[in-house]
């Protein structure tokens, strides 16, 4: 079961690539609901957790790569059962 957000990124995105640099921000739908946020790159990890502060929706995680494609880590995504839905945006430096 993927509690965390750096259980997330341990389990689908570190496994596949260890080049691959993540940020995950998670918002919880319960108590406080409160953002956690965890990853290998510092300013990743601290934009995911903001994102997710300005969504506010419970159950929702957002994850933000560097150094990889949707593509890489995406399958991984689709296999645990705790993710519903995945919507992608992909932005390219001009």
């Amino acid at each position: 079961m993927c509690s965390t957000p750096n259980d997330m990124g341990n389990i689908s995105i570190v496994s596949g690539d260890t080049g691959i640099k993540f940020g995950c921000g998670f918002c919880e739908a319960s108590g406080p609901c409160l953002v956690r946020h965890a990853g290998n790159d510092e300013v990743l990890e601290k934009m995911a957790g903001e994102y997710g502060y300005s969504i506010s929706a419970g159950h929702s995680l957002v994850i933000l790569l560097k150094d990889a494609f949707p593509i890489n880590v995406l399958t991984r995504l689709k296999e645990v059962p705790e993710i519903v839905t995945v919507y992608h945006k992909m932005y390219r430096k001009a």
